[in-house]
This record gives structure tokens, C-alpha cells and sequence, in this order.
């Protein structure tokens, strides 16, 4: 979360595009405004509760990140504690755009590192 702070450091690591997975929750309020102009920013306003319901946001974030990975950008994909949500976004992705199993994306997540 304290990263999703650091212009700077984001900058220095190449970002272009930041999917706050805790949009409005636990000090996790960024925005265009906050950005400027050179990170593109998407927020999607989940609780870290298990009765959430994340999956409507499954599409929508797998888009913001599938078209600026094919732009050339590179995507800092983050939440307030970093356990499930941001990963499940990510996990999205990889299943929606590059047609992967939920095992293979598991795979390839855990593989990336």
C-alpha cells in the first residue's frame, strides 16, 4: 500500500498504470488527480471482507491491465493488505486475455517471481 504512495518510486520502477485493488479503503484513495497525467489509474471499491463480491470487477480490471501491458506500460496492481484481492484481479487477467486454467494462472503467477 505504501508504495501505491511513492510517485517517485513508481516512476523510477517504470510504471504507467496503477489498479488499486482497495479503492477508498484503509487510506487507499488514489486517483487521476493524484497520478497526474503520466499513471493511469483504475480503482475498484472492494471490502477485504469474504462476503464481497469481487468478480464483477473480474472484466473490467482484466481490461485495464490487458491494455496497458499490449501498450508498451506496466502495471502496478495493488490492495490494503496484499493477500487476495490484488492477486485475484490479476489471476483474471491471465485467465480472460491468455486463456489460461485458474491452475495455470496460479502457476504462472507464482512462476513470475
Amino acid at each position: 500500500m505504501f508504495m501505491s504512495h511513492d510517485k517517485f518510486g513508481l516512476w523510477q520502477l517504470g510504471v504507467t498504470h496503477v489498479l488499486n485493488a482497495s479503492h477508498g479503503k484503509l487510506c487507499c484513495k488514489g486517483s487521476d488527480d493524484f497520478y497526474g497525467t503520466t499513471v493511469k489509474y483504475y480503482g475498484v471499491p472492494s471490502n477485504d471482507l469474504q462476503t464481497f463480491e469481487l468478480s464483477p470487477f473480474f472484466f473490467p480490471a482484466a481490461e485495464f491491465i490487458h491494455q496497458a501491458l499490449t501498450s508498451g506500460g506496466r502495471v502496478f496492481v495493488h490492495c490494503a493488505v496484499g493477500v487476495s484481492r490484488s492477486a485475484a484481479l490479476v489471476l483474471a487477467d491471465l485467465m480472460i486475455h491468455h486463456h489460461l486454467s485458474l491452475l495455470s494462472s496460479i502457476r504462472d503467477f507464482f512462476n513470475s517471481f
